[in-house]
């Protein structure tokens, strides 16, 4: 899988190129959830796929990203912790 060079420069060491290697998602997912753009979001949505974002979301999200975050990608995913329904609207539309 080919990395975008401007998705690597959230991460220093490991390299974002080695943690997508060897199949450690975990702490790409949070950063760019944290910190990335839309470029950066774009490609790791077509890396992994929403659906398995929200899984990410709805297991770890809670201890792993701030406050903010959490908010911001409770109500775009519309997570059932607040209680709402899963039916959301796509990041980008197919």
């Amino acid at each position: 899988m080919t990395v975008p060079a401007a998705t690597a420069r959230l991460f220093s060491e490991p390299r974002l190129e080695e943690l997508v290697a060897d199949g450690n998602w975990d702490p790409v997912v949070r950063r760019l959830l944290e910190d990335g753009d839309r470029r950066d979001l774009h490609w790791l949505i077509s890396a992994l796929g929403e659906e398995r974002l929200v899984a990410w979301f709805e297991r770890w999200g809670e201890r792993r990203l701030s406050e903010r975050s959490r908010a911001f990608w409770s109500m775009l995913w519309q997570s059932p912790r607040t209680g709402t329904q899963m039916d959301r609207p796509r990041i980008w539309p197919h």
